[in-house]
């Protein structure tokens, strides 16, 4: 995001006012029995000025969102494979 176009800013825009209008949302748990555990994660390769990726993802027990996280990556990732892995190795 070095050169953010006016579309850009739109689309920020748009995500800031969803967060503002869920703030009050609560955890929804499913009555659905708890028969899996799925792990959703993904990478973004040198997202930051500095070099560093960027890894988010999610955590389900059956239909059950129990731990959802975004953060900046610790190490610089050669390629966006190796962001990705850097992504697996945080969640564990």
């Amino acid at each position: 995001m070095k050169n953010p176009t006016e579309l850009d800013d739109k689309k920020l825009s748009r995500v800031v006012g969803f967060m503002k209008g869920t703030l009050k949302n609560t955890r929804k748990i499913s009555s659905e029995p708890f028969d899996q555990i799925q792990a959703y994660i993904d990478a973004v390769h040198a997202a930051h000025e500095d070099g560093y990726g960027h890894s988010g993802g999610v955590i389900m027990v059956g239909e059950t969102a129990v731990e959802c996280f975004t953060r900046k990556q610790k190490c610089v990732a050669r390629d966006s494979t190796e962001a990705e892995m850097v992504a697996l190795e945080g969640l564990l």
